[in-house]
């Protein structure tokens, strides 16, 4: 990943000690040096106004009021909203409606929760205009006093990243200064990789972590590449980019500086990440397979309400149903012809994390303000001028319940959903969907002939066929689940330590003994069918695949565990 120099944010820390030593009066502003003493690497820190902590944190008895429940340490209420607060050089077409006063009355709602709802934590996203964030911080500050936020960005077409974070839990150091120690309370990048308009946005990622409760949390706000209309596949590649990014930054990145291994610890990534989990007329989608399977992680929806793309469902759309108001006549647009889900709350628990996230009351909050077109506003949030819609926003928000329990004590994780299709539940990192593609490995692999892979169908599966043929790691670098990826890398070549950091226990393990060709790792495999397998490949004893279930599978091992390919002919 390239090195990229942190741009500017601000960050509102009610009564968060920073390791500055001149105290500051209520109200003032100070500039720290981030970097080469640039001005795009400055980080402002706003001092707290006439308000203690203690008056706006939660106690620990409210955190862990739900406790009443065996081994439930809390419940998080989590929001993630695209605000579509666009400022002139990114909405080509002209200003986004009334985004003054769209940023004050969405500050209200958030302040005063939004029907019933209210947020312990906000993810907010296209918050690029800055007189409607400004707005918008006025109105939430009392309520979410510990606040991350992009300062204005470069002159010209580049603009900052519009991503933004409110919570009322203090904020815990990310990383520290490499020269001076100092801790640092946040982290933001932009993506290495863009395409089209979106390389003027300066999309990316910003990241705090919150003490939930003595629980650190750690929560990002991201928005990845847009699908213009112009789109083919060049789009999905850089939204994969921008994913195996991320990835590369929560696996360590930089290494020494970290506070915590962020491995170890809970992740809450919500955003619009412009993939369609679903859509009007159609089932779930490869680019969200392959999004969710690059990060490893679970989806609050699909989790809580186990939705598999069966049918519509009326609620579940975060994109397209309100289009009514925004894409009219006036702004030289059309409603969508369909409507779809593209904002997520991601979550992951490590499985050395001493807490698990388990969601529930997953649903969209459409941040409905009022019948259109009766509607009108002015830069204040009080309306007088006319406003086409009927709601803050182009984008629904998702929002969700994320009960933290204790390791020990957390229900189990849904199994009638599963993980996501793109992850292995096995441990085997050599599963196929098609017989066909099972068939070409086989002799891609077994006759050491990386000609055959070239017509399998999965794209993981055909690197994975032409580096385990050609003793190569470089078919790996491009694969799209990262697990899969790290055990290409690993029994590609046969460098164990490449495995370790798989998150997936199962594979882990399996990768571990075929790499080293230590069969004894295979042992504590749960699968019969995937310790058999991994028994044959780390010994190189083709017997072992006698007792395999499938006549395929057990073919597939008898072929590469042995190098023979005549039996692969037999898979079909």
């Amino acid at each position: 990943m390239k090195h990229r120099t942190m741009r500017t944010l601000v960050v509102g820390v009610v009564g968060l000690a920073v390791g500055w030593n001149a105290p500051r009066a209520a109200g003032q502003s100070f500039r720290v040096a981030m970097g080469a003493g640039t001005e795009r690497g400055a980080l402002e820190v706003s001092a707290p106004r006439e308000l203690a902590a203690s008056s706006a944190t939660p106690a620990l008895d409210e955190v862990h009021s739900s406790a009443t429940v065996v081994g439930l340490a809390g419940s998080l209420r989590v929001l993630s909203l695209n605000t579509w607060l666009l400022s002139t050089p990114i909405f080509v077409g002209g200003d986004t409606p009334c985004r003054k006063g769209r940023g004050r009355l969405l500050g209200r709602m958030l302040a005063q929760g939004v029907g019933s709802e209210d947020y312990d934590v906000v993810m907010l996203q296209e918050l690029f205009d800055n007189g409607a964030k400004d707005r918008v911080i006025e109105e939430v500050s009392a309520k979410y006093p510990y606040q991350l936020y992009k300062k204005p960005g470069a002159s010209g077409l580049d603009i900052n990243g519009g991503g933004a974070i409110l919570s009322k839990y203090p904020f815990l150091p990310v990383w520290y200064h490499p020269l001076y120690g100092t801790p640092r309370y946040y982290y933001d990048s932009a993506w290495d990789e863009c395409d089209s308009d979106d390389c003027h946005a300066q999309k990316g990622w910003v990241h705090v972590r919150i003490d939930y409760g003595g629980i650190p949390v750690n929560v990002f706000s991201l928005h990845s590449q847009a699908n213009y209309a112009d789109g083919g596949d060049n789009y999905t590649w850089t939204q994969q980019e921008q994913m195996k990014q991320l990835q590369q930054y929560i696996d360590g990145f930089p290494y020494s500086y970290f506070a915590a291994d962020l491995s170890r610890e809970l992740m809450v990534l919500g955003g619009d990440y412009n993939v369609l989990a679903h859509c009007s007329g159609c089932k779930m989608t490869s680019d969200y397979m392959s999004v969710s399977g690059i990060l490893g992680m679970r989806e609050a929806w699909r989790e809580a309400q186990c939705y598999l793309g069966s049918g519509d469902s009326a609620g579940e759309y975060t994109w397209g149903t309100n289009g009514e108001g925004w894409f009219n006549a006036e702004n030289g647009a059309t409603k969508p012809s369909r409507e779809e889900r593209l904002d997520m709350i991601l979550y992951d628990d490590s499985e050395s994390s001493s807490y698990e996230i388990r969601p529930r009351d997953v649903a969209v909050n459409n941040f409905y303000i009022g019948p259109y077109p009766s509607i009108a506003c002015n830069d204040d949030g009080n309306f007088s001028e006319p406003y086409p819609s009927e709601y803050v926003s182009d984008h629904f928000g998702v929002e969700a319940t994320l009960d933290i329990y204790s390791a020990a004590y957390a229900p189990a994780e849904n199994t009638q959903c599963g993980p996501i299709p793109s992850e292995t539940a096995t441990g085997n990192p050599f599963q196929y969907t098609r017989d066909r593609d099972e068939y070409l490995s086989c002799y891609g692999m077994a006759g050491r002939i990386s000609s055959n892979c070239r017509d399998v169908s999965d794209y993981n599966d055909k690197q994975m066929c032409y580096a385990m043929s050609t003793s190569s790691q470089s078919p790996c670098t491009t694969m799209t689940i990262r697990d899969l990826q790290l055990a290409c890398y690993g029994m590609s070549i046969g460098w164990a330590s490449n495995c370790d950091s798989i998150k997936d226990a199962q594979m882990r393990t399996f990768c571990q003994g075929v790499s080293a060709g230590d069969g004894t790792k295979c042992t504590s495999l749960t699968n019969r069918d995937t310790q058999l397998l991994c028994y044959a490949l780390s010994y190189g004893v083709s017997s072992n695949c006698r007792d395999i279930t499938g006549s395929n599978d057990r073919n597939f091992c008898y072929g590469v565990s042995s190098q023979n390919s005549s039996y692969c002919a037999s898979i079909q």
